[in-house]
């Protein structure tokens, strides 16, 4: 799939005169205990209510869906979509289907620690070739493993 979200696939539907549906059809809650969608859910200042009705666990933990202002679900993949936005609107850019081959530091460039900008050069399956000062890798556990 060519997109951000893993197995998070929200389908956003206008059923009638505007009134919004959203289908989850992967990933759907969360507990505060999963600390990666629950800190980007806060940080992003996203709306949470209880999936179940009375607030009831599953598993010893309370779940939690994305909402709008009314309570209804905004989608799973809001914090994913958000979270691109935001990258976006600050300079980022993102490479679907594209199989990153190489990380190279240019001859001559200086070791540098992290966070400090030097550039370097991403080198792609299909020959592309791109300048990066900063990268953030997002791979697949299945790839890491290979």
């Amino acid at each position: 799939r060519s997109g951000v979200g893993g197995r998070t696939y929200s389908v956003h539907l206008d059923v009638s005169e505007g009134e919004p549906l959203v289908v989850d059809v992967g990933a759907y809650r969360f507990s505060k205990q999963q600390h990666l969608p629950a800190d980007l859910i806060r940080h992003l200042n996203l709306s949470s209510q209880c999936y179940k009705p009375d607030c009831g666990t599953e598993d010893n933990m309370t779940l939690y869906r994305i909402v709008d202002e009314d309570g209804d679900s905004r989608g799973y993949d809001t914090a994913m979509r958000v979270m691109v936005e935001q990258l976006e609107a600050a300079g980022a850019r993102l490479f679907f289907n594209h199989e990153l081959t190489a990380i190279i530091r240019p001859a001559g460039a200086a070791s540098t620690c992290l966070g400090e900008a030097s550039p370097m050069h991403l080198s792609f399956g299909n020959g592309a070739l791109v300048e990066a000062r900063s990268v953030l890798l997002n791979i697949p556990r299945s790839e890491i493993k290979r």
